[in-house]
């Protein structure tokens, strides 16, 4: 029974921590959401008594809200794209390639054929 019990309750432990991280992610989409509408509600009533000010501001949060909320939900992808055929460094590492090839010339070709292949659909 103990060795059931320590082989399950590992797995149980991790089960109740995915559903709490689940919980709090969705706690914390719900306050955003929660937190753009009141800023709806504020440029409304700014636009509603003519405060530019105000309106300019409230605009500006529901812009920053909605980019934030688009980024957690994988709307919008924040991570850079990186072209790695243009770094400094995988040119010199090409360059070192081709020269460690230079006694295999069938073997040098063919890996150039193939970097060229490679940096045409980069």
């Amino acid at each position: 029974m103990r060795r059931h019990g320590a082989s399950h309750l590992p797995e149980s432990l991790a089960t109740a921590q995915e559903e709490r991280e689940r919980i709090r992610a969705s706690n914390l989409l719900n306050e955003l959401h929660d937190l753009h509408d009141r800023v709806l509600g504020i440029l409304e009533t700014a636009e509603e008594l003519g405060d530019l000010r105000a309106a300019t501001g409230a605009i500006r949060e529901a812009r920053s809200l909605i980019e934030l909320l688009a980024k957690l939900t994988g709307q919008i992808d924040h991570q850079p794209e990186v072209n790695i055929v243009l770094s400094p460094q995988w040119l010199t590492i090409r360059v070192a390639i081709l020269d460690a090839l230079e006694p295999f010339p069938e073997a040098r070709v063919a890996v150039g054929d193939r970097l060229l292949t490679v940096a045409g659909a980069a």
